[in-house]
């Protein structure tokens, strides 16, 4: 079933939850109540104190489920936005956090939790109502994600006509005791089918080898006796009991699920760092840390058409005489300070690139000549503040050329800024021989 099959279906039965809400509300109707909710009376005297302690249980299952959605949903952000956009890995995290939240609400409004706010308890039945009807979709719809089969699917639509048929006769006003019976067989049906899936899960895992298997094997074998227990409880009317496994094995459920989409996370992560660790490789100068001279000609090709484009070359002078002096790591110091010193000083217009052992080169758009003029003179600043304290002199001819139409592709105009460098390094030398 393709994601958006799933999402189709899923927003007809949450438009027409909602729609049978506003009817009732409308009409003054009374909604679908959950027929295992554990409801007692409230005595008069307690307040939410009270009741909080009464189901501290319930209270911590609640917020354990609130915590877990909120992490499934950051994690789907992290793999998407920042983690090579991987939308079905994003996918699967996000059905998991509906998962939990559907569980954090069915569990705080199906137990008497919140029975304090009196006024409120036929919504909290309906709201706990809602949430089973989504809680199974959100579960098969994270299984599908991961292994797809057609029994799966056509279980999966069963549920879905089965909530459809739930509403339908409730808006026909059916006996409430025909709707109990349907979502009383909703709920046995959901508890059924996470057994078969705990099972499978847990053959699954005896068949493999892994770091954690002793931990999920234990989880896996808990889950299945909470829900086998579950589903004991909830047929002899054991309410609290019923309220109480089921949490449990719904935990167990999230700790497995938790632990799929940590495991998620940290795959997409290494595959992430990968691509950028090549990238690098590929793009990024590994001595001066700035773009090399493949991303130049991708930029060259990227800029070929556009209409104000400039280029400003850059070479440094007596690198030779620096090495025999000085030594090639003091060179290397040397080509490194002339890359930090190009990059920062066109920061703001340009891209620095290293293009060859002692050349770089300045790609940028939209820009003047007295722009241009502006970080060349900046830059020379910052030559001359190097100079006066270290032993090895930095010194840059460069040479630049601006384009204001397409009349000359980008390699003739780097030639001519290049042309316009080597002019500039012979008048450096004439001057120093006059000197």
């Amino acid at each position: 079933m393709s994601p958006k099959t799933v999402y189709l279906k899923n927003s007809i039965l949450l438009g027409v939850a909602i729609a049978y809400s506003v009817f009732c509300r409308v009409f003054s109707l009374p909604m679908i109540t959950d027929p295992c909710s554990d409801r007692r009376v409230p005595s008069p005297s307690h307040d939410i104190l009270v009741y909080l302690k009464e189901n501290f249980a319930f209270v911590l299952f609640f917020l354990l489920f609130v915590v877990l959605a909120a992490t499934s949903f950051m994690l789907a952000y992290l793999i998407y936005h920042k983690f090579d956009r991987n939308r079905d890995a994003a996918r699967t995290s996000v059905y998991a956090g509906i998962l939990f939240i559907c569980v954090a609400i069915y569990i705080i409004m199906g137990t008497n939790a919140l029975d304090v706010f009196r006024g409120h308890i036929a919504v909290f039945d309906f709201l706990s109502s809602l949430a089973l009807f989504f809680m199974v979709p959100a579960f098969f719809a994270y299984i599908t994600t991961k292994h797809v089969k057609k029994w799966m699917v056509v279980t999966d639509w069963c549920f879905s006509a089965l909530i459809l048929l739930v509403f339908t006769l409730s808006f026909a006003q059916v006996d409430i005791h025909i709707i109990h019976w349907l979502m009383s067989f909703y709920i046995m049906a959901f508890l059924a089918v996470m057994t078969v899936f705990s099972f499978l899960n847990l053959r699954s895992m005896l068949l493999k080898k892994y770091r954690t298997k002793v931990l999920r094997v234990i989880a896996c074998t808990l889950q299945f006796s909470s829900l086998l227990a579950a589903q004991y409880f909830y047929v002899t009317k054991g309410l609290f009991f019923f309220w109480l496994c089921f949490s449990a094995a719904m935990g167990l459920t999230a700790y497995l699920i938790f632990g799929d989409l940590v495991e998620t996370a940290a795959r997409q992560y290494v595959k992430t760092a990968d691509a950028e660790n090549y990238r690098k490789m590929a793009y990024v100068d590994a001595l001066c840390n700035i773009n090399n001279r493949n991303a130049f000609m991708m930029e060259q090709n990227n800029t070929f058409d556009s209409d104000s484009l400039y280029y400003v070359v850059f070479d440094v002078n007596n690198l030779k005489r620096i090495n025999d002096m000085f030594g090639h790591s003091e060179g290397d110091v040397i080509i490194r300070r002339a890359a930090n010193v190009i990059a920062e000083s066109f920061r703001d217009i340009g891209k620095c690139y290293r293009i060859g052992g002692d050349e770089f080169a300045v790609i940028g758009q939209y820009k003047t000549a007295e722009e241009i003029r502006a970080c060349l003179r900046q830059m020379r600043a910052e030559i001359d503040a190097y100079n006066g304290t270290s032993a090895a002199k930095l010194d840059i001819a460069y040479g630049y050329a601006i384009r204001d139409n397409t009349a000359i592709n980008t390699y003739e105009l780097f030639n001519k800024a290049d042309k316009a460098m080597y002019r500039y390094k012979k008048r450096m030398k004439a001057q120093a021989r006059s000197a």
